[in-house]
């Protein structure tokens, strides 16, 4: 677990590093919206069809190593789900934040791309949840080594 949680934590760092030396501020990265939208929407759809203690369980099996093979496939079946859920909310995000910035902006200037690089984050959230659902996916399979 602590192995998990060391590189995932390395991997936001990385990212947000080299963000940060192309002259990003931080504060960019951090709007709600898009959070909310990228983690909420793929863990109420996983909810849906799931309980929410099926959510724990996948949880504890990516943590530690599960000798039940039933089990490790049914919280791999339910990573999966979460990957491509997140991948949509990204995309529906996505979307969402062009509406509202071309309902939002009447002509085109600095403020409109200024919007737009914004409403990029909701896919690079996206597919960092993405990205840490599989790495999950993957210790649930292999036992959690």
């Amino acid at each position: 677990m602590r192995r998990f949680i060391l590189a995932s934590l390395g991997a936001v760092a990385i990212l947000g590093l080299a963000y940060f030396i192309e002259g990003g501020k931080f504060s960019a990265l951090l709007f709600p919206s898009p959070f909310l939208i990228t983690f909420g929407m793929p863990f109420f759809a996983v909810l849906a069809v799931w309980s929410l203690g099926t959510w724990g369980r996948a949880w504890a099996d990516a943590m530690k190593p599960q000798a039940d093979s039933r089990r490790r496939e049914s919280s791999a079946e339910l990573w999966d789900f979460y990957e491509k859920a997140c991948y949509s909310a990204g995309i529906l995000a996505f979307i969402l934040g062009c509406v509202v910035i071309l309902r939002n902006h009447g002509g085109v200037d600095g403020r409109l791309f200024e919007s737009f690089a914004v409403n990029l984050i909701s896919p690079l959230y996206a597919i960092l949840f993405a990205l840490l659902a599989r790495i999950l996916r993957f210790r649930v399979r292999v036992g959690g080594r």
